[in-house]
């Protein structure tokens, strides 16, 4: 009687094990995932809201990206070198006017040109120019013409507090340019 408990439970076991497998190599073949584009409108637009925090932190807009990159801000990086650089390994397009107070960030999209439709269309931060100075791009969004920075006031046991977080953030090692905290899959 025991072997045949014994040999109910194991066959049970297999049962449910192999209907989780089947369950999970699903997930992994059908379940959702984003495509480079989705993942390039949500890397712009993060970024977009980090060079505001900037202009607000430190009062001027950044020169270049790679500003945000640099370890010795007030309140640290504001991003990473790969985050610099779209899904299909470019550079993200970024200028500035500091005198009006607003930039353009933005991709020119999987083809790398200006213009496309669907996985080459170009992907712009909301309220930016992009570039400024040509006639095409300033009907594509709203200037940003003064940076509303009240969201971003901080005490100054706040502020302190950001600077502790910021230092911590900085003793970590960098995460790799695979890893995905949206919890999109890749696409190899």
């Amino acid at each position: 009687m025991n072997v045949r408990l014994r040999k109910c439970v194991v066959g049970a076991a297999v049962a449910v094990g192999s209907v989780v497998l089947i369950l999970w190599l699903l997930h992994l073949l059908l379940g959702p995932h984003c495509t480079p584009h989705a993942r390039v409108r949500a890397q712009v637009a993060i970024l977009g809201e980090k060079v505001r925090a900037f202009r607000c932190d430190v009062g001027v807009l950044p020169a270049a990206l790679s500003t945000l990159t640099a370890g010795d801000l007030p309140y640290g990086r504001y991003a990473n070198e790969y985050d610099l650089t779209d899904s299909w390994g470019r550079a993200l397009y970024y200028a500035s006017d500091d005198r009006q107070g607003r930039f353009a960030l933005f991709s020119l999209g999987r083809d790398g040109l200006p213009g496309g439709r669907d996985e080459d269309a170009d992907i712009v931060f909301e309220g930016s120019l992009a570039p400024l100075d040509r006639e095409i791009w300033r009907n594509r969004g709203s200037p940003v013409q003064a940076i509303d920075c009240s969201a971003y006031r901080t005490t100054p046991q706040q502020s302190l507090m950001l600077r502790q977080a910021a230092a911590a953030e900085a003793a970590k090692p960098a995460p790799r340019r695979g890893d995905d905290a949206s919890g999109c899959r890749r696409d190899r």
